[in-house]
């Protein structure tokens, strides 16, 4: 599923402003082969249009000065994302959001209408694609509008001067830019204290987007005593696996979905790689045999669940201390990592958080349908749904009570 913006450029005459004078033009935003930018005219309600006559520099420049925000693979909790709609200057912009997360940029648009527009926008989308597929596409719409602004003879404007210094920016300080950006702070405009705390803290990890990650997990003012934490973490090494049963089947990476609720994902890869191990749906897993757990003395700190630690063909956690990974807690905290290795391979190390953005509601869902398929319950249970009854599936299945009622009430009687 791709991303895209296009824009005809079209002659503006009566346009004072320049750099909208020339970028003037036809403007469409698709996600898939749905359309961002469908909008009904006020004035001819029967008039529907996928294109928005708009200047691209407003959006452009947006863009340019929030790049770190979407560059970034993580954020503050209460972060919602970049709404289009920001770009301002008068125009109809949809109301669609962009936020970044690991290797997922979660879009979603709704309908809009303003009083003082002309029209109306009607377009609703909801979708998680390939992050850097949606950045490429963004980098591309603002670097046609920089040449836009160049063939007609425009320099020295804030987007060319922003995406110039973007564009001109090295490894140390890209990094250091999402870093910044994930803990909620401009790059270019952060105080010195701040800006040592985090260099300090990149030293001692060794790992700029694990940093990046804590954002979501602790608040700033908690960064020092959540490094040490994470310090002992990284430190501790897994034990070994069953060599014969570590490697897993192919499964398809989370890199975009449309439309589909992060619970109804999870449980559909769950059930599918439970097929693809040959597994009944009554069958016990042994979740240890796939990702192995070890422990360090100190509790995690905020929001944290788990270090995940991700390699080619294995996964391990880190969690705090009394969590036995054969109990129901240990158990499901190793699923969720399977979960993490298989629908974000690439990320090496990360935190297993209890937040509720998508990722983390699919890591959920996968764990409790992969431990105990709805479907086992609903068979092991026949009918009698009474705590004792409960109790025994949870028991065989090797999960809380919880989870078993978590499957009843979500899947069996939804």
């Amino acid at each position: 599923m791709s991303f895209t913006i296009e824009c005809n450029w079209e002659s503006a005459p009566g346009v004072r402003a320049p750099e909208l004078r020339a970028t003037w033009g036809e403007l469409r935003i698709a996600v898939g082969d749905e359309t961002a930018t469908l909008v009904k005219e006020r004035e001819s309600p029967g008039q529907v249009r996928e294109r928005i006559d708009v200047a691209a520099y407003p959006l452009a420049e947006w863009l340019a000065l929030n790049w770190w925000a979407l560059d970034t693979p993580s954020h503050l909790p209460d972060y919602a994302g970049l709404n289009l709609a920001g770009a301002g200057d008068g125009f109809p912009w949809p109301a669609m959001t962009l936020r970044s997360d690991r290797q997922q940029m979660w879009i979603r648009a709704t309908p809009h209408y303003d009083a003082s527009s002309r029209v109306r926008t009607l377009s609703s989308i909801s979708a998680v694609l390939d992050a850097d597929e949606v950045r490429r596409s963004l980098g591309r719409f603002i670097d046609s509008t920089v040449r836009r602004l160049e063939d007609v003879g425009i320099s020295g404007t804030l987007l060319q001067d922003e995406w110039s210094v973007i564009q001109g920016a090295d490894d140390d300080e890209r990094q250091f830019a999402t870093v910044a950006a994930a803990w909620g702070f401009d790059p270019y405009n952060i105080g010195d204290d701040e800006a040592q705390l985090l260099l300090s803290a990149g030293e001692a990890l060794h790992d700029e987007m694990l940093l990046a990650d804590l954002a979501r997990a602790v608040p700033f003012s908690a960064l020092e005593s959540a490094e040490h934490w994470m310090h002992d973490a990284l430190s501790r090494e897994a034990p070994s696996l069953p060599r014969q049963q570590r490697s897993l089947p192919a499964v398809e990476p989370l890199v975009s979905v449309s439309g589909a609720a992060p619970w109804r994902e999870g449980y559909r890869r769950a059930l599918s790689l439970r097929e693809q191990l040959g597994l009944s749906l009554t069958h016990r897993v042994a979740i240890e045999d796939f990702v192995a757990l070890t422990s360090v003395s100190a509790p995690p700190p905020g929001n944290i669940e788990a270090l995940a630690k991700i390699d080619s063909d294995t996964a391990s956690a880190v969690v705090g201390p009394n969590i036995d990974p054969l109990a129901p807690r240990g158990r499901f905290i190793g699923a969720r990592t399977l979960a993490r290795r298989i629908t974000d391979p690439q990320t090496r190390s990360s935190l297993l958080t209890r937040s509720s953005r998508y990722t983390d509601k699919l890591e959920r869902a996968f764990a409790a349908e992969f431990l105990a398929p709805a479907e086992g319950v609903r068979e092991m249970l026949r009918g009698d749904f009474s705590e004792e009854s409960q109790a025994h599936a949870a028991q065989a299945f090797g999960v809380s009570e919880f989870v078993i009622g978590h499957q009843i009430d979500n899947q069996l009687a939804a």
